[in-house]
């Protein structure tokens, strides 16, 4: 009288829904990290510290502004070292920097067509507002240009960009051979 049927469990369901914030499973995922700019913060750091060392004694004033210095590369580094690129059923998320802020999702209906492109090396990178449209992009030229229905592009920054365009097959028209 104690025993009952087991519950059945539901059939696993392959197709994620909502958000991919897991990039396991995501159809495709990948992170980028910039290691010149490791290098960069690192001595940005290390010559507050010296600066810090060097005035510290005579100077009780340079606390503040080594802090404040700090402080500012290690936002920088924690925000903008690395972008995550994932796609899924839902569409192509973004994702900077170990905390995940700032994101962009864009979804498939409102990309028209994929290709891999080749930016101009002046776009820099971060968050730019190029010729073209928006650039997310963390090192290298090499990209992967969204063309939007809103007649806008939005480019975004990888070192796989053949890989992510053809990620992005199943769900939006995918050119490989234009690589600008």
């Amino acid at each position: 009288w104690l025993q009952t049927e087991p519950k059945a469990r539901p059939p696993f369901d392959p197709v994620p829904r909502g958000r991919c914030t897991n990039p396991r499973m995501a159809d495709y995922s990948h992170r980028q990290w910039t290691h010149p700019l490791f290098v960069i913060l690192l001595v940005v750091l290390l010559a507050a510290a010296v600066v810090f060392v060097a005035l510290s004694p005579d100077a009780p004033s340079a606390w503040p502004v080594v802090a404040i210095v700090a402080c500012i590369v290690t936002m920088v580094g924690v925000t903008f070292t690395s972008l995550t690129v994932s796609v899924d059923a839902e569409g192509i998320h973004l994702r900077f920097g170990m905390l995940g802020v700032p994101r962009k999702s864009i979804p498939w209906a409102e990309i028209k067509s994929v290709r891999p492109v080749r930016n101009a090396c002046w776009w820099g990178f971060g968050i730019r507002l190029t010729p073209v449209g928006w650039l997310w992009n963390v090192a290298g030229l090499d990209a992967v240009e969204l063309a939007l229905a809103s007649e806008r592009a939005f480019r975004v920054g990888t070192d796989e960009a053949v890989r992510l365009a053809q990620a992005c097959e199943p769900y939006v028209p995918v050119t490989l051979h234009s690589h600008e």
